[in-house]
């Protein structure tokens, strides 16, 4: 029921049964809806932690790179982090 943005799991209690919890969702970046997985949770196990961009084609399910330098990708506010870190360095040493 929720399109984009973030939904809790733990609502539902399903993470005490579950072994590995992915989280799929939509994504609206740069004026495009894209696909996005990550794992949320794998028992027993250390995982990537990562948001990766997938697609669907012809050959199936194809996970690309995981998206870089983007913040609040899960919040449905996607901001570029590169522009957060140019305004804290203006800051510090002022305008280029």
């Amino acid at each position: 029921d929720v399109l984009l943005g973030a939904r809790s799991i733990t609502e539902t209690h399903i993470s005490t049964i579950t072994d590995t919890i992915l989280l799929l969702s939509y994504i609206e970046l740069g004026g495009q809806l894209r696909r996005a997985i990550t794992i949320v949770k794998m028992r027993g196990s250390r995982h990537k932690v990562d948001i990766y961009e997938f697609e669907i084609d012809d050959q199936g399910i194809q996970v690309r790179d995981p998206f870089r330098y983007i913040d609040n990708l899960l919040t449905g506010n996607p901001q570029n982090s590169f522009q957060q870190e140019r305004r804290a360095m203006d800051d510090l040493m002022g305008p280029s």
